[in-house]
């Protein structure tokens, strides 16, 4: 009987423990980009959030936010967007300029409280970095810039 007792628990273990729902933000090991925007008077992100890695587009489906979250695991980045759109951002991750990743975290351009401003998390060779684009970016370099408007292809997959 005690033999029977012991494997009926093993298999009820390897059961239980296949059958519990994990969260799975879609954030991953490796080099990725969360884009989004917050900030502003009106309250918070007024898009989604957005993940890209080297062979995904996904958009985040959790709640919007007022604040984004701080912890990248805080996202739910459940949906797969189609090939179409993935192709149009995957170059995204190459294009970063050498200046931001070489000038760490840090807002970029004149803050206009009322506008809020775009953010983008990166995840570089295993390096954390946050980037926020406010209003004006006009007097940052042209490579800057360039990458800003690129960013923005993200948010027409809303």
């Amino acid at each position: 009987m005690k033999p029977f007792a012991t494997i009926f628990c093993a298999v009820l273990l390897v059961v239980s423990s296949a059958s519990c729902k994990k969260h799975s933000n879609g954030t991953a090991s490796g080099d990725y980009l969360i884009i989004g925007t917050a900030g502003g008077f009106v309250g918070g992100a007024s898009e989604p959030y957005y993940f890209i890695n080297g062979t995904q587009f996904k958009k985040d489906t959790s709640l919007k936010f007022h604040t984004p979250p701080s912890d990248n695991n805080a996202f739910n980045f459940s949906i797969v967007l189609p090939s179409p759109a993935f192709d149009s951002v995957k170059g995204l991750l190459q294009q970063i300029p050498a200046e931001l990743i070489s000038g760490g975290s840090q807002s970029i351009g004149g803050i206009w409280p009322d506008f809020g401003y775009t953010e983008v998390r990166a995840s570089i060779n295993g390096k954390q970095y946050v980037w926020l684009f406010q209003a004006d970016i006009t007097k940052s370099s042209q490579a800057v810039q360039d990458f800003e408007q690129k960013v923005h292809v993200v948010f027409n997959y809303n």
